[in-house]
């Protein structure tokens, strides 16, 4: 049990125990008359178990659904209890090997298996007293007694190991998904009800189990597939158009330099020109009536080169009192002038 902690191993070991002692008492309780239609069926079931190990239907990149419960549920209904837990040890094992799982892990799996459909198995046949699973209502009642040994001992003994495994409360682990995994074992639950009532009303229907699931998972690959390629579809197209927002602002910004520099260069020449005018005929200019005249032109200029850098800063805001920065008026008779 090489990598895994000191309580880990001891608890793989404890449910090691408790699958063989499980698996010895379900032959024990109940003696075994295994008939050939017996050993067929229970082959049968360990193929769709390990099938179902190996192969989860998937709903998204990330989730994937294990439906071994199905296979599993439907093997405590129509076998002897010693030949439901061995169709589950068999067909885990061969699904972890498989998976090229390491030992401890294989060792694991496949005693929780032989734990939780073996324990099911037995106290399927304590309460049926006889019945057939689907006679209501002692029958009902054993195949969900059954049902509920399934989900408990499988989730108790997977989040235990989990809560050992990273240092949290079991409880609490269980907490976080009990919702997700109830519906999604009652679903399979059903399932398997269904399928241990076709077998036990026809045997070979046993065969025509296969292909509806197949044909689901195959489907499910391809709406995942799909998803994926249009998740990396959104993920360019939402790049495309973070680039054109940032070309448009470029360009808008382009749009706005350029007016800017119209508008503040044309007081800027003015502002120039009246300049040169006084600096180059300083001793004439500066001694007549037209010096105060280029004077207040430099002014107005000036004031207005301000009020467009103002109404450059507060355009993004309304203003206070609702008037316009630049008069029609004004503009026009600066033109003249």
């Amino acid at each position: 049990m090489h990598r895994l902690s000191k309580p880990l191993k001891y608890y793989t070991a404890l449910v090691l125990f408790l699958g063989l002692t499980v698996l010895g008492y379900s032959v024990a309780v109940k003696p075994l008359q295994a008939t050939p239609q017996s050993l067929s069926l229970a082959i049968a079931f360990a193929a769709l178990i390990g099938l179902a190990s190996v192969y989860s239907i998937p709903l998204s990149p990330k989730i994937k659904v294990n439906v071994v419960t199905a296979p599993a549920f439907a093997a405590v209904l129509l076998l002897h209890p010693a030949l439901a837990a061995m169709a589950g040890i068999v067909g885990v094992a061969v699904a972890e090997l498989v998976q090229s799982h390491r030992l401890p892990y294989v060792l694991f799996n496949t005693a929780t298996a032989a734990l939780y459909i073996g324990g099911a198995a037995i106290a399927y046949n304590a309460f049926k007293s006889g019945e057939q699973f689907f006679a209501w209502p002692m029958g009902v009642v054993s195949a969900a007694m059954a049902a509920v040994t399934i989900y408990v001992i499988n989730r108790a003994a997977v989040a235990q190991a989990a809560a050992l495994q990273v240092g949290q409360n079991a409880f609490r682990l269980w907490q976080k998904e009990w919702k997700q995994d109830t519906f999604q074992e009652l679903a399979l639950f059903s399932l398997g009800f269904a399928g241990a009532l076709s077998v036990h009303l026809v045997t070979l229907s046993i065969v025509l189990l296969v292909p509806p699931v197949v044909v689901v998972y195959k489907a499910m690959s391809k709406v995942v597939a799909l998803s994926v390629k249009l998740e990396a579809h959104m993920v360019e197209l939402r790049a495309t158009q973070a680039q054109l927002v940032q070309a448009a602002k470029m360009a808008s910004l382009g749009t706005l330099t350029a007016g800017l520099g119209h508008q503040i260069n044309n007081p800027i020449f003015v502002i120039r020109g009246r300049t040169e005018l006084l600096l180059e005929g300083a001793d004439r200019h500066l001694k007549t009536d037209k010096t105060k005249q280029h004077i207040e032109v430099i002014h107005e200029m000036a004031d207005r080169v301000a009020r467009i850098v103002r109404c450059l800063l507060t355009s993004t805001r309304p203003s206070e009192d609702g008037r316009a920065c630049t008069g029609a008026n004004d503009a026009l008779e600066t033109m003249v002038s």
